[in-house]
């Protein structure tokens, strides 16, 4: 039978879960500076929809998220075929949630500045690893979400 040194045991140990922790999470790779990731004026669709009101969330990126940086996106709601601001903040206020579907968790808290009716700020915005996140705008009674890939 063979004994166990405890000091091996916990280097074994010690080991294995720092190759785990470095293995796990690949170094994010954030969205390309030159690239202009807002909705083109005149496109039929939008980047999320309030499926409930028919509400069309537009996004213009004010700062890109880096790798050591928060960055932030002005977002307007819109309804209908002509694009007529309006407002999502007179019942409940707008939330924005970072969301990885493929690993259940979302990134640091949004924060969400009502500028002027129907016109937003999400300040805070990170992402903490690659792969395919969603930004999801919530209300009380409705979401919309905006898929990306990182």
């Amino acid at each position: 039978m063979e004994s166990k040194n405890p000091a091996l045991s916990f280097m074994r140990s010690f080991l294995l879960g720092v190759f785990f922790m470095l293995s796990a999470c690949a170094r994010p790779q954030y969205l390309n500076q030159n690239v202009d990731h807002s909705r083109k004026a005149g496109a039929s669709d939008c980047f999320a929809t309030f499926k409930q009101n028919n509400i069309c969330v537009d996004i213009k990126w004010e700062k890109i998220p880096t790798e050591s940086e928060m960055g932030s996106f002005i977002f307007t709601t819109v309804q209908g075929a002509n694009g007529v601001l309006t407002d999502l903040t007179s019942d409940t206020p707008i939330k924005v949630i970072l969301w990885m579907p493929s690993m259940g968790h979302g990134s640091s808290p949004v924060e969400v500045e009502h500028i002027a009716f129907g016109l937003y700020r999400a300040k805070n915005v990170f992402f903490n690893m690659k792969g395919d996140w969603e930004i999801r705008f919530q209300t009380s009674h409705d979401q919309a979400i905006y898929a990306l890939t990182l």
